[in-house]
């Protein structure tokens, strides 16, 4: 029996917790917290057979442990890594856990924008077709918030998983290897966790890193940052992978300007797809069915029947002839300057947060181009007002409620008011989910 210490008692903490424990694991979960939540969560999991320490997110000296499985929320720079180096540990992320107990076929979708899309379009696309996946991983927010390891332990070899994957996860897996890898793009993001581009684009590549030329890889040619990260790659000796699914002709490059059924597939996007950016998502949704084997037939019909996701540009209400939409998914640069041009009007923008990637002029200069008005919320948000103010745009009204109230007098009938922050969330918020579901409960109280 393995004893697994499990760091985090957050959402896939538990998942990996309950998971192993039915698995016949004898299993440990280490959180900071104390609080009366954390208090819950823990007498929860020692009515499964748990053992469950709080106060501390650290195994002490004596503790014989063979598998540490660590949240995504746990730093690099943690002591854990360190200690578990020391004493010739794994540590792994519950990706690499699901991966390994897994029986059905893994489609796993990573990248910068897009990704949340991809994956539920995909996941969608399959179910249409009559196929049955289970749509799970890095989704949270929607109503098919399931972690990867508890779809995995249900899962069976004949059906499919569907899952949104981090670079966190990616960065602490060993073995993953799934049937079809979808990166979408590669932008500047979490740069304060991974300390360089370079660290980032490296822990998204280990999407592929493992396949082999009976895998399949889809890949967007006309990304930058894609293209550069496999120049990295190939600089460091790391192509293996690549030239072998190239070889067997599995390394499918999505090609917008030069795709044979651009027109044809754009003309059968939903309403929930606006934008060339989602076009991009559901070329690269549509390649991933294919292999999976759906036809085009059924593509298309999944295409027109596709409802979209919670807090991707999403539609709240329309109120006094102003069209509110909740895009609180939006927490950088290049997905802002997405969502803007997606929208047939330039809109009344709500902008700012925890700047994370220290991108707050860029972000003004996409707003001030791509906006009628731009109303900043948030605590980190100096680089970002300065910019704006050099720009002869930007009202800073610090918070949300604040925003909407200020929204609804400045917007004209015919307009659109778009929470698009471009930045994190947990300067003001829980996570950007709770500045969604905030969002709406305000416009709707309008």
């Amino acid at each position: 029996m393995k004893r697994v210490a499990v760091i985090g008692l957050a959402r896939t903490g538990i998942a990996c917790a309950k998971v192993l424990l039915e698995r016949g694991s004898a299993v440990t979960v280490y959180d900071t917290k104390t609080d009366a939540s954390a208090q819950q969560k823990a007498d929860h999991l020692r009515a499964l057979g748990a053992q469950v320490t709080l106060g501390t997110d650290l195994p002490s000296q004596e503790e014989p442990y063979t598998l540490f499985v660590v949240s995504p929320g746990i730093k690099p720079w943690h002591p854990i890594f360190e200690y578990a180096q020391h004493r010739d540990i794994p540590v792994w992320s519950e990706t690499e856990v699901a991966y390994r107990i897994a029986q059905a076929r893994l489609i796993a979708v990573t990248g910068t924008n897009g990704k949340s899309t991809t994956c539920a379009l995909i996941h969608h696309l399959l179910k249409s077709a009559g196929i049955k996946a289970w749509l799970c991983g890095n989704l949270a927010g929607s109503e098919n918030d399931m972690p990867l390891i508890t779809a995995a332990h249900q899962a069976q070899a004949n059906e499919w998983l569907v899952a949104e994957v981090s670079s966190f996860q990616l960065m602490r897996t060993e073995q993953f290897r799934p049937r079809i890898g979808v990166l979408t793009n590669l932008r500047n993001d979490h740069l304060d966790y991974h300390g360089s581009w370079e660290n980032y684009a490296q822990a998204k590549a280990r999407l592929f890193q493992a396949q082999t030329a009976e895998d399949w890889l889809i890949l967007n040619k006309a990304d930058e940052g894609t293209q550069r990260l496999l120049q990295v790659l190939k600089l460091h000796g790391k192509n293996r992978a690549l030239n072998a699914l190239q070889s067997a002709g599995h390394l499918i490059w999505i090609d917008q300007a030069n795709h044979p059924q651009a027109e044809t597939i754009r003309g059968a996007l939903s309403p929930a797809l606006p934008g060339s950016h989602n076009l991009q998502n559901a070329l690269m949704a549509v390649a991933c069915a294919e292999v999976a084997g759906v036809s085009f037939e059924a593509v298309m019909s999944g295409l027109r029947s596709y409802p979209g996701l919670p807090h991707r540009m999403e539609f709240v209400v329309e109120k006094r002839g102003v069209c509110y939409i909740n895009n609180s998914m939006c927490t950088n640069a290049d997905a802002l300057r997405a969502t803007l041009k997606s929208l047939p009007q330039p809109p009344v923008a709500i902008i700012g947060g925890y700047d994370k990637n220290q991108e707050g002029g860029p972000i003004a200069e996409i707003a001030a181009e791509h906006s009628k008005a731009v109303l900043v919320i948030g605590t980190q948000v100096d680089q970002l007002l300065i910019r704006l103010r050099e720009l002869g745009m930007g009202e800073y009204v610090e918070t949300l409620d604040r925003a909407v109230a200020r929204a609804s007098e400045i917007a004209e009938p015919g307009d659109t008011v778009i929470l698009a922050p471009a930045f994190a969330s947990f300067d003001q918020f829980v996570d950007f989910i709770d500045r969604g579901e905030q969002f709406k409960k305000l416009v709707r109280q309008l």
